[in-house]
């Protein structure tokens, strides 16, 4: 009964997580593509 519980909490919270998984993706992204820019030159990953 308590995984129960747990596992309806965290699907309830999932979707208020959601943005900050997204936007945390997107800013190590945004770091790999510099660091390959200083690394290599040229126009990094994209």
């Amino acid at each position: 009964m308590p995984r129960l519980i747990l596992l309806l909490s965290a699907l309830a919270l999932l979707p208020a997580c959601t943005p900050l998984v997204v936007a945390t993706g997107a800013a190590a992204v945004v770091v790999a593509d510099e660091v390959v820019e200083q690394e290599n030159g040229g126009d990094g990953l994209f």
